[in-house]
């Protein structure tokens, strides 16, 4: 049975109502989004279909370019769902932040991505 609302896991009852109707893609952006907002990239990656999507929402490509980062993969390995300029800004990130700018800084760069978002809220 779909469970239809669990305050205390809102997880389950999202990846619940996805796996009971895979064309649900309202559920499927609530448990994509909870996923991300929890910073749970790895919890993301799993459920996460790409292949739905002609073109992935800017936050999805900003936390796969996140994900090759962190696992230390080259960012091409995700240049056919990540656009040019996302790959980017994603490489420019990480260049002023190995040169220590500041949390102010940063935020004027790029507090408008997920990567800005993960890092300092």
């Amino acid at each position: 049975p779909v469970t239809l609302f669990n305050e205390n896991n809102k997880y389950a009852m999202c990846l619940d109502m996805v796996r009971h109707n895979p064309d649900n893609d309202i559920a499927r952006q609530y448990l994509y989004s909870l996923l991300l907002l929890e910073k749970d990239l790895e919890g993301f990656l799993k459920v996460f279909d790409g292949d739905r999507y002609m073109t992935l929402p800017k936050h999805y490509q900003e936390a796969l370019a996140l994900i090759c980062v962190n696992e230390r993969k080259p960012l091409a390995s995700v240049s056919g769902l990540v656009s040019d300029n996302n790959l980017k800004r994603m490489r420019d990130f990480i260049r002023d932040m190995k040169s220590n700018l500041s949390e102010e800084s940063m935020k004027k760069k790029y507090g408008d991505t997920y990567w800005y978002y993960s890092i300092f809220r």
